[in-house]
């Protein structure tokens, strides 16, 4: 017996951090129940009662993420930082963007040039956004670091 499946729903549970399936012990994946991922994103404050509202949702969610600039945490494990994307609606002209070190912000040699890697534009919900991805050439020391960009 095969289980229905809402188009977009195990997308949505991810977006929210939600694990849809795992590998059991065996190598064999399973999958959660559709009713446990609608009541988990419903407790998260998300409608995911059926198709249309599951596709309401990731409309809204994907708009929610162009129009935020850059994620409010960025961890860079070992000190290897992630590429990150950076979010915005007009296409600037020249973007820098450096990251303060926590342990000397305003001293020499206290912080870290990224340099834009890719450019893309995306459509969400009529809206044009692009996204440029920048990237840091070595590793952070540890420590609670500030990302900075100016745009001009």
């Amino acid at each position: 017996m095969t289980r229905p499946v809402t188009p977009g729903l195990s997308t949505l549970a991810r977006r929210y951090g939600i694990q849809p399936s795992y590998f059991s012990v065996r190598g064999q994946r399973i999958r959660a129940p559709e009713e446990t991922l609608r009541h988990l994103l419903n407790a998260l404050g998300v409608s995911a009662r059926n198709a249309i509202e599951v596709r309401n949702a990731l409309r809204a969610e994907a708009l929610a993420r162009m129009e935020t600039p850059v994620e409010p945490v960025i961890v860079a494990w070992d000190g290897n930082l992630p590429n990150i994307e950076v979010h915005h609606s007009g296409h600037w002209k020249q973007a820098m963007l450096t990251i303060a070190l926590e342990d000397n912000p305003a001293g020499a040699g206290s912080s870290y040039s990224l340099h834009r890697a890719t450019e893309r534009d995306t459509r969400v919900d009529g809206r044009t956004f692009r996204i440029s991805e920048y990237h840091c050439d070595k590793p952070l020391p540890p420590g609670y670091h500030t990302l900075r960009w100016e745009v001009g």
